[in-house]
């Protein structure tokens, strides 16, 4: 009954914005067009995956960092030069550090270009402009809450010693963090950049002050500040859904669809039924009605379908060359009792 209530919330929820003509709908312009664009990575068809992300980056007022980046990748696949740089100057635009780009593969053919000396100044130069456009004071407010956050979990045992402390830091560090939201609008890549060193973030640390918010200890339910960010581009979907399964302790968007289980103790679970499972990429098998239905609910937030999204993570986990999230919500699992094993097992299917 709890999730049925909560599904029918999502799907009135989602009918309200869509509604709403006043302002771009990432989950309806954007989001779509980039799952069409990576499907046709997954099918080696790179001319066209550069034309849904074209499309997709003409239609909102910003495309998401590793959007631009999987487009370069993917305008060098083809040799599509000037694609390359035009994209990657928006990766540089987004904050990430020239030496991330030259020691990526898919770049190294490029670097070789007469015009490539000329095009690092250009980068270099895009990348300061950035840098001085980051809210360095909405930055260092949500550093310091991250460090609040960690200061006592962080202890041998501290969650155990400190554990009223805790839950009061995050009641207050979610009070904080629901404030700079009222008053900034939600941090995004925009605002905060990317790691000192350059590198691409895809989740933010701050984002753990989200996850602390479970029912047990809820002051504040984020979902609605999580959907609107969807919808305005200011998360990706896929991070938010992940976020609200902790959140609501309901993984509604299945969110956490591929899993693997490892027993600590590997041979209490050999000889076993579900044997062949165990510290494999399994997911849930689901009636076909039941996907149907859960497939809508994740494309009116800007998902893609179930077997797409385990398709993609199964790309995500063997090919390197792309920016692909979907990795890090293929979870594992670790169990000490071999009865827990076969709980989470029974109903999967081995991912192949």
């Amino acid at each position: 009954m709890r999730f049925l209530v909560f599904f029918i919330f999502l799907l009135c929820f989602g009918r309200v914005f869509a509604q709403d003509k006043t302002d771009f709908n990432y989950t309806k312009k954007y989001h779509p067009l980039i799952h069409k664009a990576e499907w046709s990575i997954l099918n080696s068809d790179y001319n066209q995956a550069l034309y849904f992300y074209r499309e997709a980056f003409l239609a909102a007022p910003k495309g998401f960092m590793k959007d631009h980046f999987n487009a370069a990748v993917c305008a060098s696949l083809i040799n599509n030069d000037p694609a390359v740089f035009e994209n990657l100057l928006k990766v540089a635009g987004k904050g990430v550090g020239l030496d991330f780009i030259k020691n990526e593969i898919a770049f190294q053919r490029i670097q070789k270009d007469s015009y490539w000396r000329a095009f690092e100044r250009e980068y270099l130069d895009t990348k300061l402009a950035f840098e001085k456009k980051i809210n360095k004071d909405i930055k260092s407010k949500l550093h310091k809450l991250v460090e609040q956050d960690m200061e006592f979990r962080k202890i041998p045992d501290g969650t155990v010693m400190y554990a009223d402390t805790i839950d009061l830091l995050d009641k207050i560090n979610a009070l904080e963090l629901e404030k700079i939201i009222d008053l900034d609008g939600f941090p995004d890549e925009e605002i905060l950049g990317q790691n000192d060193n350059g590198t691409p973030i895809i989740r933010y640390p701050f984002y753990s002050i989200f996850s602390r918010q479970t029912p047990d200890n809820q002051i504040i339910n984020f979902s609605n500040i999580l959907f609107d960010a969807i919808r305005k581009g200011k998360i990706l979907p896929h991070t938010a859904t992940h976020l609200m399964a902790t959140i609501n302790a309901n993984d509604v968007f299945f969110a956490r669809y591929v899993f693997k289980i490892v027993c600590t103790d590997a041979k209490s679970c050999e000889g076993t039924p579900y044997s062949s499972k165990v510290e494999k990429w399994v997911y849930r098998r689901l009636p076909a009605e039941d996907e149907k239905k859960i497939d809508q609910l994740r494309e009116q937030n800007g998902l893609e379908s179930l077997s797409e999204y385990r398709r993609k993570i199964q790309f995500a986990l063997t090919d390197n060359r792309f920016l692909f999230p979907y990795k890090a919500f293929a979870q594992v699992w670790l169990v000490d009792d071999p009865s827990d094993a076969q709980q989470y097992l029974d109903g999967t299917s081995v991912l192949e």
